[in-house]
């Protein structure tokens, strides 16, 4: 199995229309909406021209993603990605 790119940043409009930290996740084509990241796999920063201005990128062999039970308070159920 061959490593892909992924990369994740700060959603800015996201966190403020849920009212707390949200990160979207760029992998395998798709952007995804998550809370929380468990990344055991090395990342580094990087400047980019366009926006986002700064991101975290690494390669990973897999990326899951689990919806857990929602929490009080919160309109949306909290999303983990975990990557590996």
């Amino acid at each position: 199995m061959k490593r892909k790119t992924f990369f994740f940043h700060y959603n800015k409009p996201a966190s403020k229309a849920q009212r707390r930290n949200v990160l979207t996740l760029h992998w395998a084509g798709a952007c995804h909406l998550v809370h929380v990241i468990k990344c055991v796999v090395p990342v580094e920063t990087r400047a980019r021209k366009s926006r986002p201005r700064c991101i975290i990128a690494g390669k990973a062999f897999r990326v899951w993603l689990h919806t857990s039970s929602y929490e009080e308070g919160f309109d949306q159920p909290t999303v983990t990605a975990q990557i590996l």
